[in-house]
């Protein structure tokens, strides 16, 4: 699933963009249609600027700015860009542990080009092996087929990058929980 945001202007003077106005549309040429099954999805990955209440459990910085790596196996378990990238690792929480990256409004882009159109893919991470980059379809599909009957304990990575869900529910039947949940 691909989503546009974009901006632009009737006049130099006058400036319209609807990031601003939180409203995701899509762009056919010069005309742009807003689709209200994509402002609910646009909603689902906005998070604020700061992570509001959440610190790196690695350098404990609070309410940080950019990518947050959220551990699907760990209970609230969270990680800053950088200590991500050092794979950062404790006697719970492996370095191999699946983390679904939850982005900011500030990783989606924070300039504003008139003539550019940010592209943005929601990728979800498989919480019972290290693969990722799965829509919310592809995901259940990967654990139907892949892991079939394997009912271990996890975070559903949908879950964890929605606001005002439960972060930290584990889930037993992941397949059944994304199907009965999240793709109805």
């Amino acid at each position: 699933m691909f989503l546009f945001l974009f901006s632009f202007s009737f006049s130099p003077f006058l400036h319209i963009s609807l990031y601003h106005v939180h409203l995701f549309c899509l762009k056919i040429f010069s005309f742009s249609a807003c689709l209200p099954s994509t402002l609910s999805t646009f909603l689902t990955f906005y998070q604020p600027l700061f992570r509001l209440g959440v610190s790196c459990d690695s350098c404990e910085r609070d309410n940080f700015r950019g990518r947050r790596y959220k551990c699907l196996v760990c209970f609230d378990f969270d990680l800053c860009s950088r200590c991500y990238e050092s794979k950062f690792h404790t006697e719970f929480h492996r370095a191999d542990h699946p983390m679904q990256c939850i982005l900011t409004r500030y990783d989606y882009g924070r300039q504003e080009n008139h003539d550019s159109v940010i592209i943005m893919f929601k990728a979800y991470a498989c919480p019972l092996c290290e693969e990722n980059g799965f829509t919310e379809s592809m995901l259940q599909e990967h654990i139907t087929s892949h892991h079939g009957e394997h009912h271990a304990a996890v975070l559903c990575p949908v879950c964890a990058a929605t606001p005002n869900a439960e972060l930290n529910r584990t889930i037993e039947d992941l397949a059944t929980h994304l199907t009965e949940d999240h793709l109805r």
